[in-house]
């Protein structure tokens, strides 16, 4: 008589839970995490991993995955729960399947290639102990993953390492994994089992999507594609500002094989809505995910043109960019009752979507600048600088006739941190338009401008995986072109508008005698000539 493979697995997972509570994730093909920790002590660094195996720790995640077009929401919760007893959770792909799904459909409707197409999951996670309710560990970032692959029952598997100060991930590793692996999960625990117990939860107080802003923007920046709006969304901006000036020519270009580029989220936590509410910049700093909420490997875009003097000129695409604020609380059960205090708030911005033909990122270019009031909000998230570029045309801080110097040297000037931040688009500034309103903010109050100032910060970086520098383009001084008239041989200085805040990266976990780099992020991307 033969036994089936499904009988050996039943028998094998009795077993092991007879020996341990060993349990095994065979068959369900789904997402595995493990959690590694790490701490400094005493300038060395300690694997504090374990605390996770102690009965009184507990682990809560929310996974928030990146819904396609055909879903009404944008920003979807697929798994709230609460774990012990290991530094390893499961997660069914019956969670995702459906998100999955719908994501290939989408995939093939625009003629793209689901084999090397990438969407994003949000993970916020709190680790603290059960009895007396103290944060331990948390993490607040990205990781993406293929759609194909939980369609098609593979199971994946993400290391995840935190440090006790950081919200991003230290590092994340990612792999496939057998669907027969056995390990010791954690156990989720229900909800009566935490009845008197202090937990961690989130609620959302501001989401503002494109169509918030339709009342506000051109008719033309919008197009509605299966009931979802895109906006017109800048990847660059230039003016060549004065009469006496040269001409100079602007490109911007992405096309890469064997190499994914996508769009980060970008993420803060700290004490936020109570600042503005009373006027006061938030203290925070922003970081970029750990993995893409929308990309593929094979997308192409290029745009480029020669501005004469006294000429401004952008290029776009169509993109769904989300931005999102919770309050975060500490709650107790009390008689009976639950009772919260508020602790904190997170804010996250996340661009869910591109509209792709084929394999072509679509958008286009258009002279003149960015509507009125995405420019005003643009102008206040962020400060003008020179650019001085040791080694390159820009040493002395101006372009010749005749010089030139490419995006990849300007990225690499501000990536002082290697991370790897390369296209700031500006987001903040859509979501400013409407972010006042959503707080309910007076218009025009100081309030409202603190709260306009904070939103237009927030830029979202297209760029392509690893630290290279991947996406391309370059500036160049014409001087007097010969088919452009009222242009002069005259040097160009060159600025660029960075973010009012500046952007966080940890130090890697193997490294205790390291500090955290901080560095300024280049917005929009934004280039004036003088």
């Amino acid at each position: 008589m033969s036994i089936s493979r499904k009988a050996i697995g039943i028998v094998l997972i009795t077993t092991f839970i007879l020996l341990g509570g060993f349990i095994t994730v065979s068959y369900n093909p789904g997402i595995c995490i493990e959690f590694k920790l790490y701490e400094v002590v005493n300038g060395e660094i300690v694997n504090t991993t374990s605390i996770l195996n102690r009965p009184d720790t507990i682990l809560s995640i929310e996974i928030i995955a990146i819904a396609p077009p055909q879903y009404r929401e944008d920003l979807l919760l697929v798994h709230k729960a609460y774990y012990k007893g290991s530094n390893t959770i499961f997660v069914p792909s019956d969670k995702l399947y459906d998100i999955a799904k719908n994501w290939i459909a989408t995939y093939n409707s625009r003629s793209g290639d689901v084999e090397k197409t990438y969407s994003g999951l949000i993970l916020r996670i709190f680790i603290y102990n059960e009895e007396t309710g103290e944060l331990l560990y948390q993490l607040y970032d990205s990781i993406s993953y293929r759609p194909i692959d939980i369609v098609r029952g593979e199971s994946l598997s993400y290391t995840i390492y935190l440090s006790r100060n950081s919200l991003r991930a230290l590092e994340v590793e990612s792999s496939y994994v057998s669907t027969f692996s056995i390990t010791k999960l954690a156990t989720e625990i229900s909800p009566e089992d935490r009845i008197d117990h202090p937990y961690y939860y989130r609620e959302l107080v501001v989401q503002i999507k494109p169509e918030d802003l339709v009342s506000t923007l051109p008719s033309d920046y919008f197009n509605e594609v299966n009931g979802k709006l895109y906006v017109k969304t800048p990847v660059l901006i230039a003016w060549n500002k004065n009469s006496w000036s040269g001409s100079v020519s602007i490109s911007i270009n992405i096309g890469l094989q064997e190499e994914i580029i996508g769009v980060y989220p970008t993420f803060t936590s700290g004490e936020i809505i109570p600042k503005i509410e009373n006027a006061e910049q938030p203290q925070v700093t922003l970081w970029k995910g750990s993995g893409i909420s929308w990309g593929g490997e094979t997308y192409y875009y290029g745009r480029s043109n020669i501005l004469a003097p006294n000429t401004q000129w952008w290029a776009w695409i169509w993109a769904r960019p989300i931005y999102s604020m919770y309050k975060v609380y500490r709650c107790e059960y009390s008689y009976g009752e639950s009772s919260c205090e508020y602790i904190y708030d997170d804010a996250d911005h996340v661009i869910t979507d591109i509209l792709t033909e084929d394999t072509d990122i679509v958008g286009g270019g258009s002279y003149g600048l960015p509507a009125e009031d995405i420019m005003y909000n643009f102008y206040e998230g962020t400060n003008m600088t020179r650019l001085y570029i040791g080694g390159t045309a820009l040493s002395d801080g101006d372009l010749d006739p005749g010089e030139s110097i490419t995006l990849e040297q300007i990225f690499q000037y501000h990536d002082m941190c290697g991370a790897d931040f390369e296209v700031g688009i500006p987001v903040g500034s859509f979501a400013a338009i409407g972010v006042c309103a959503a707080l309910g903010l007076p218009t025009g109050g100081l309030a409202c401008v603190v709260a306009e100032r904070f939103a237009s910060a927030f830029q979202i970086t297209l760029s392509a995986q690893g630290p290279s520098i991947y996406i391309s383009g370059n500036l160049v001084n014409h001087g007097d072109h010969p088919s452009i008239p009222g242009d002069y041989n005259v040097y160009e200085a060159v600025y660029v508008r960075v973010s009012s805040y500046q952007y966080r990266v940890d130090p890697p976990w193997w490294c205790p005698w390291c500090g955290p780099c901080y560095y300024d992020v280049p917005a929009g991307i934004y280039f004036e000539f003088r």
